[in-house]
């Protein structure tokens, strides 16, 4: 699969709003010190 020109870009707002998303609805609430690993792994999790 070829590489997008803007793809950190675009991974950075995709967990922008997955945070916000998960946030909004109670699901999970993220630390100023998580990685970005943890704040995608961890709406996953939560999810079933």
């Amino acid at each position: 699969m070829k590489k997008l020109k803007n793809e950190k870009e675009l991974v950075k707002k995709a967990i922008e709003y997955g945070m916000k998303y998960g946030e909004k609805r109670g699901v999970v609430e993220f630390e100023a010190t998580d990685s970005a690993n943890e704040k995608i792994e961890e709406p996953l999790k939560n999810a079933h």
